[in-house]
């Protein structure tokens, strides 16, 4: 999938990657677009595993298993998330 941005309000949950339910590797970016504020991200597979937290321009680029999936849970204000996904091929 390719870039798209989408609002996370406060206590909203976002699924960036569904679990494919297939082998392979999924290479995930995402990134807090906020610049000002105190809205922040925070990333987790679907299982609760968490990656960490996108305060304001933060930005991850992380290679997840296609069998997890990975989604970021708004915090205390809406922020802009922009977001993406690539499959790698073997």
């Amino acid at each position: 999938k390719g870039i798209t941005r989408e609002d996370v309000a406060a206590g909203a949950t976002l699924d960036i990657y569904v679990d494919s339910g297939s082998a392979g590797t999924v290479y995930v970016y995402a990134k807090n677009n906020n610049t000002t504020g105190s809205g922040y991200v925070d990333i987790k597979t679907t299982a609760g595993v968490s990656y960490g937290t996108l305060e304001n321009g933060d930005f991850v680029f992380i290679p997840i298993d296609a069998n997890e999936g990975i989604e970021v849970i708004g915090a205390t204000a809406t922020v802009e998330v922009e977001y993406g996904y690539w499959t790698k091929t073997t």
